[in-house]
């Protein structure tokens, strides 16, 4: 096990500088993404910000970025784990903020996003704040997505990089499944919302999402999310999950045909062909 970070020479924070924020960023061999993800973090101008790295045991570089930072994160550690729902655990179980923040090496927060969250938060009445994200692919346009919770009984429709929770959920309704390895954040929502937590959902974009990762693998995710809705709040039959499973299944192959074949530029160069040759 290695460690690190501000904690490790007795600095730490409280809230004096208003209520305190934690971040926490989990990463495994993210050599070429990890550096965008901290510096999105440490440059945010909210004044009381707790930052902590978990690192999966990297063996890629990755560690030697997280060094270069060691004066802006306050804790580092980097030991092997169950995966990402454990490294979310263990960061959750090491924040001390009263509002936490789960922020991938692949993703980047937007700048003034931290200010922004913290303004809705409400000490009295706290709620799961949630925000908009972009996401890139290398062959598509960014899209954006906002978060809603109409159709979140039938899919994933929050934008978890943009997902924002006070630590007291977590006492009361728990910590990530360890058993699910791609849904997790969707089996923690439906946990909550079953239980009767409130949202608030807000249209800002406070984070940046690349395509892959663990989610990439679609089908495993669909299967998760099945298991997750006929566990707390069914809300299809075998059979309707089933082909649920297989339309989005579907979907999501033609979306990937599509991009790997890049469908949308011949389309649009023959348009523009065509516009040029009418124009002339």
């Amino acid at each position: 096990m290695k460690e690190g970070g501000k904690r490790l020479k007795g600095l730490t924070k409280n809230n004096d500088k208003g209520d305190l924020l934690t971040m926490i960023t989990v990463v495994f061999n993210g050599v070429n993404t990890i550096e965008d993800t901290i510096r999105s973090v440490v440059e945010q101008d909210y004044p009381n910000l707790e930052y902590i790295v978990i690192d999966g045991g990297s063996t890629d570089g990755t560690l030697d970025i997280v060094r270069c930072y060691e004066d802006h994160i306050d804790y580092w550690i980097s030991a092997p784990d169950k995966g990402i729902a454990d490294a979310f655990n263990k960061g959750i179980q090491l924040a001390q903020g009263e509002v936490i923040g789960l922020i991938n090496a692949d993703d980047y927060l937007m700048p003034g996003t931290a200010a922004s969250v913290m303004k809705l938060h409400d000490r009295q009445a706290p709620k799961i704040i949630c925000g908009a994200i972009l996401l890139i692919h290398p062959h598509r346009p960014l899209r954006r997505w906002e978060s809603t919770l109409q159709g979140f009984e039938r899919e994933m429709t929050i934008a978890h990089p943009a997902t924002y929770m006070p630590a007291a959920f977590y006492r009361q309704w728990g910590l990530f499944d360890v058993q699910y390895k791609i849904a997790m954040d969707y089996e923690l929502l439906y946990r909550m919302r079953s239980g009767g937590a409130p949202f608030l959902l807000s249209k800002d974009v406070w984070a940046t999402m690349r395509s892959g990762g663990a989610s990439s693998d679609y089908w495993k995710a669909l299967t998760e999310i099945v298991r997750c809705q006929r566990c707390y709040k069914p809300a299809f039959s075998p059979l309707k999950s089933r082909l649920f499973m297989a339309l989005r299944y579907l979907q999501f192959s033609a979306m990937r045909l599509s991009n790997n074949l890049h469908i949308g530029y011949w389309v649009g160069l023959r348009c523009k062909r065509k516009i040029f040759k009418n124009e002339n």
